[in-house]
């Protein structure tokens, strides 16, 4: 590790401005669908839904947690991150279901700006951002897996939405979505 500390401070490798830009991009991403999540979260609480409000709540927990490592990246690399603001994250739903089938488009899209990313790495041949940025395709696969078994679990239950709940109010905090 002290070789690459010493190679950054060097100069010797920076990374391209396209590819800060985007990590920082990305950092606002991860904000904005862990406020989503929160709303969504605030919606389900309003509604009667603790287990998915639980869920909900510890999935914002988890994309801040993405946005806080990519930030600590740049950091780590000598770059400054740059913070921009959130926007207001939706507050009605039609139900239950169309809460976890937003959740659903959010991961796909925060999966195909990740592979956007991965491309203009691969492209300017930063193999160490491409590197890390593997950890977070792989999560992406879990978290869009997860949102569409909950799909699928509401589509089965119909009218016992109440046993899923229930069910989304188990999992723990160290648990990820797709486990």
């Amino acid at each position: 590790m002290k070789q690459l500390e010493m190679i950054y401070s060097k100069g010797l490798y920076t990374m391209k401005n396209e590819i800060r830009n985007e990590l920082n991009l990305q950092i606002n991403r991860e904000m904005q669908s862990a406020y989503n999540y929160l709303g969504i979260a605030t919606w389900c609480s309003e509604k009667g839904y603790p287990g998915s409000a639980h869920w909900f709540s510890l999935q914002a927990k988890e994309e801040m947690e993405h946005a806080l490592k990519i930030y600590k990246y740049l950091l780590d690399r000598g770059e400054t991150p740059t913070l921009e603001s959130v926007g207001k994250p939706k507050a009605a739903f039609e139900d239950l279901r169309s809460t976890f089938e937003a959740a659903l488009e959010q991961e796909r899209e925060v999966e195909n700006f990740l592979n956007a990313i991965s491309v203009k790495a691969a492209e300017a041949k930063d193999h160490v951002t491409l590197n890390f940025l593997a950890w977070f395709l792989e999560e992406q696969v879990e978290e869009v897996a997860s949102v569409q078994t909950i799909l699928d679990q509401l589509s089965l239950a119909k009218d016992s939405l109440f046993l899923v709940d229930q069910e989304l109010g188990k999992r723990t905090e160290t648990e990820s979505a797709g486990n």
